[in-house]
């Protein structure tokens, strides 16, 4: 039994890696974290736990299968520095896909996750302007020659394979062919892969309001004495099955758009601001990595 992955997905954060997580995990010799973000290297309390603790999240991998971990954390200095060095010290052959997208476009996708983790805790959403201002992570995320240098000079090149959100989503195919040629597997056991609903904006609000839901109508006085009297597998299923169908349902989905329609937008302020702050590193990011990025905002200006 091996100990430690073969590849990690290290981000970024909002740009496709749960979408690739999920089509990799397709394939008959490839077996993804699970769940999704073990985190292990990057925060310190999970790594505290140790290999036992993390190794777990691979339990169900057959033999002869590669390990892939997706951790966006990985690639979120300087909130979580020791990520790189962590992985190096186990696996210095280490493979890294780093997936990105315009880092303008980013930033407001990530300041609606962390909106909707605000709305789920029971706090209040801040505008867009005032989220750029405290939270200095959204803006360090999106900085990705900064965040992927550290694995460039640890672990070199050949072990690194850069790909954008825009070709995951445009040329799903292609996008995982070329995965799975750094990763040497065949890629016709995913040549007609296409991206899985995951991850969906508003997906975890959905989730959060029926969660809610179910528990209100457990709580009925008339449920609630019929619900005691079912068997425990009846309950387990029952749940499961109206967890489902509320969760594909118009109702949720209306709640958690709403949500997201009311939070402030970002204006050509905002625009201008990120453009600029993200200027330098995008030109150091494609002079490092090759890719053409000539359609961001921040390069473009």
């Amino acid at each position: 039994m091996k100990e430690w992955p073969d590849f990690f997905i290290i981000g970024a954060m909002k740009a496709g890696s749960t979408a690739l997580h999920h089509c990799l995990n397709k394939h008959p010799i490839i077996f993804m974290s699970q769940p999704k973000e073990p985190g292990f290297f990057s925060r310190d309390n999970r790594f505290a736990k140790g290999p036992s603790w993390y190794r777990k999240h691979f339990s169900g991998a057959l033999a002869g299968q590669l390990w892939g971990d997706s951790s966006t954390c990985y690639s979120r200095m300087p909130v979580y520095p020791n990520s790189a060095y962590r992985i190096h010290q186990i696996n210095p052959n280490a493979k890294f896909i780093y997936i990105v997208r315009d880092p303008v476009l980013r930033a407001f996708s990530h300041y609606r996750h962390q909106m909707d983790e605000t709305v789920i805790s029971g706090g209040l959403p801040i505008t867009y302007k005032e989220f750029l201002k405290v939270d200095k992570e959204v803006l360090e995320t999106g900085k990705y020659y900064y965040q992927i240098k550290p694995y460039y000079d640890l672990f070199g090149p050949e072990n690194i394979h850069v790909c954008s959100f825009d070709e995951l989503v445009n040329d799903t195919p292609k996008t995982i062919e070329e995965v799975c040629c750094f990763l040497n597997i065949d890629p016709s056991d995913l040549s007609k892969s296409s991206l899985p609903s995951k991850n969906k904006a508003g997906s975890a609000l959905v989730y959060s309001y029926t969660n809610k839901y179910i528990e209100r109508i457990r709580n009925t006085s008339l449920l609630k004495s019929f619900i005691d009297y079912m068997p425990q597998k009846a309950k387990t299923y029952g749940v499961l099955a109206l967890k489902s169908s509320l969760m594909k349902s118009d109702l949720m989905k209306t709640k958690a758009t709403k949500g997201h329609e009311a939070l402030s937008k970002p204006d050509l302020e905002d625009i201008k601001f990120l453009a600029e702050y993200y200027k330098d590193d995008s030109i150091d990011f494609q002079e490092l990595t090759g890719l053409d990025i000539c359609h961001w905002k921040s390069f473009r200006s």
